[in-house]
């Protein structure tokens, strides 16, 4: 590879083309690798898909690199924020997380001219320098997003690289040297995990992550022009399951990733979201940039585990030293509490919530044909809705997005997948997927959070039909949107007792409103006997009870639900069902 020269007067390492190289070949390496890694994916959570996350972060990184060099013109450098950008808001699990940051990390040790360099000194800037201060700022940046890091993962992987990179800058490498040692430094680290942590050892089975990063190293080497070493070329088949031993004599294929400790998890829910912040020059003594990051760290260890928190200020403001006007994190946390957790980033911009029961995920990876997703902007739904074995989207600062869908519908890892949206604009953007090769997706004409609640209800009472074949199925979506249609639904502030009680005796006996545009709906007969009531968190009690015991006269025998919003509001979204 022929290297050009940066405007400090150093020799770049990348340019556009080499990046654009590295990230396509990245993908195709880790969607080849996929199945092997999944199956191998035994910490934190032995979920089975570390390989799809990594895949997924990465051809969202790719995307966006391949966008920002065809926008203009770009030089490496702003690819390779742009690679990082793109897979910090494409970062799937724990796993993508990390890397998104490795990536950011790399980006900026790329960027940086080198400072308070020796006369005589010229190693950090030619381009084996360079790639080995890339490597260290990436090591650097994707452990101090971790708050427990563990050996014997993507992130001692990571640092072997660094490290074996730096040995090699100060034994005089060229590049090719320094890149063949930061190979096998990741490598080395690599054949050390399954020593390193007891999920790994006993499940006989090297780290998924670490073995994820090692092939996006090589795919580096090769994108400058070298191929991956022997030594992790053998380790791919090994990790594969092919005979050979790691280097203390354990077998360390894929099997056993699911094992005796395949139920284990450190937290039932798993929450990602994406956090924006800007910061004004009016804010005052408002939190600074280079405060969210720790601050979301020190709250969410408070509420779980596997608390990852990665980004920071964008490269179109001011970088890197806390006065630029905005930022933005990926934020992954497992957790018994996820609603607690939610209210937590409430004092931010959110958007891209997912969360799913990591339990039922365990169990239902790769035996379940058919995946749900389910929107609703009621945090206070979060924990139901996972539990019943849905992907949960839920609404945050803005609107849901079409990624936010997507996210969802790829991490329910299911070749069939019912979306249920919570809203006619998140309805429109879900029937839209019609367009995707895979999963095939089918959507339930629910507008409402009530409707959601209705339909994944009426899914759940008939589980079987999940796995019971094609018409069993079809039944079953026929009795959810089936539902859907019965649902009537109002919603009401409960700071206006007045409308309150209108609005429930038109749903109960004169016909309603919707709590959508649109013309009045048909009566509810008399024979309704379910009234949901969603509540948000300050909504008076004693407006339930006088609310319930109105509904009741008006409808004898009515079985009526409360359920909490979980929003700071007064807002009543109330829904009679037929049944």
């Amino acid at each position: 590879m022929t290297h050009t020269s940066g405007t400090d007067g150093r020799s770049a390492l990348l340019d556009v083309a080499s990046v654009l190289r590295w990230a396509g070949d990245a993908v195709d390496v880790l969607e080849r690798a996929r199945p092997v890694i999944d199956r191998a994916n035994v910490f934190p959570v032995p979920d089975a898909d570390t390989g799809t996350n990594l895949a997924g972060t990465l051809t969202r990184a790719r995307d966006a690199a391949a966008a920002a060099a065809g926008a203009g013109p770009a030089t490496a450098d702003d690819v390779l924020h742009a690679l990082a950008h793109g897979a910090l808001l494409g970062a799937r699990g724990s796993s993508g997380v990390i890397m998104s940051e490795f990536l950011r990390g790399f980006a900026a040790g790329h960027a940086a001219a080198p400072a308070g360099l020796p006369d005589d000194s010229r190693a950090e800037a030619s381009p084996a320098g360079l790639l080995a201060r890339a490597l260290d700022r990436g090591a650097v940046s994707a452990r101090a997003s971790v708050v427990d890091p563990r050996p014997g993962t993507m992130l001692t992987a990571a640092r072997g690289a660094a490290d074996a990179a730096s040995r090699a800058v100060a034994g005089g490498g060229d590049l090719a040297e320094v890149l063949l040692g930061a190979c096998e430094g990741a490598g080395a680290a690599l054949r050390r995990s399954v020593d390193e942590l007891d999920e790994l050892r006993r499940a006989r089975v090297l780290d998924a992550g670490a073995y994820g990063f090692v092939l996006v190293l090589e795919a580096l080497c090769r994108a400058l022009g070298h191929g991956p070493t022997r030594a992790t070329e053998a380790e791919s088949l090994s990790l594969a399951g092919e005979p050979g031993e790691h280097q203390s004599g354990h077998a360390h294929g894929a099997h056993g990733a699911h094992g005796a400790h395949g139920s284990v998890v450190d937290g039932e829910f798993e929450v990602m979201c994406v956090v924006r912040h800007t910061v004004s020059a009016d804010d005052g003594p408002a939190t600074s940039l280079e405060e969210v990051a720790p601050l979301l760290r020190s709250g969410l260890q408070q509420l779980g585990d596997s608390v990852v928190v990665v980004g920071g200020a964008d490269r179109r403001d001011p970088a890197g030293d806390g006065s630029a006007r905005r930022g933005t994190w990926q934020v992954h946390v497992h957790t018994d509490h996820p609603v607690e957790a939610l209210r937590l980033l409430d004092r931010w911009e959110v958007g891209q919530v997912v969360v799913r029961c990591l339990a039922h995920q365990v169990s239902a990876r790769g035996a379940a044909e058919v995946g749900l997703v389910a929107c609703t902007s009621a945090p206070g739904l979060v924990t139901d809705l996972a539990r019943s074995g849905a992907v949960v989207v839920l609404r945050g600062s803005g609107p849901v997005e079409r990624e936010d869908l997507l996210r969802a519908v790829h991490e329910t890892d299911a070749e069939q997948v019912l979306v249920l949206p919570a809203d006619e604009a998140t309805l429109a953007l879900a029937r839209g997927l019609a367009d995707l090769s895979r999963p095939q997706v089918t959507v339930v004409a629910s507008t409402s959070d009530l409707h959601v609640v209705a339909a994944l209800s009426a899914w759940v009472s008939d589980a079987a039909a999940e796995s019971a074949g094609l018409v069993a199925r079809t039944a079953a979506l026929s009795a959810m949107e089936a539902v859907v249609a019965s649902v009537r639904a109002v919603q009401v502030d409960a700071a206006r007792p007045a409308e309150l009680v209108d609005q429930v005796s038109r749903l109960l006996q004169g016909g309603a409103r919707t709590h959508e545009p649109g013309p009045t709906v048909p009566a509810v007969p008399t024979s309704t006997t379910v009234l949901t009531v969603l509540a948000g968190d300050l909504v008076p009690a004693s407006v339930l009870t006088d609310l319930v015991a109105h509904a009741e006269r008006l409808a004898p025998g009515l079985e009526a639900v409360v359920l909490p919003s979980g929003r700071r509001s007064t807002a009543l979204v109330i829904g009679a069902e037929q049944q």
